[in-house]
């Protein structure tokens, strides 16, 4: 048995309902809840939940949604889309 739950979808998260961030790209795959590989026979296996992951600013999670970004466009054109983006901001702050 192992657990599985989605690290990275949760900083993104954290950091993008804190306003903390912008999120650049498609939406993420959505597995907000840890689960455990429970094995029912030698050729099936179940992926139970046994965790529920709440955002205290959101009281809720990316759960079968995913993170939406703010910018949304095709992860071959993600970084980019945020190259450009963070330059344009640069420029805007300088004098």
């Amino acid at each position: 048995m192992y657990a599985k739950s989605s690290a990275a979808e949760d900083f993104a998260y954290t950091l993008q309902s804190m306003k903390r961030c912008t999120i650049i790209g498609e939406v993420t795959g959505g597995g907000a809840h840890p689960t455990m590989k429970v094995r029912l026979s030698n050729q099936i296996a179940a992926f139970i939940p046994y965790g529920r992951s709440v955002n205290p600013i959101t009281e809720t999670n990316w759960e079968g949604v995913g993170v939406v970004p703010e910018i949304k466009v095709d992860k071959t054109q993600a970084f980019k889309t945020a190259y450009s983006q963070a330059l344009r901001e640069l420029a805007e702050t300088k004098p």
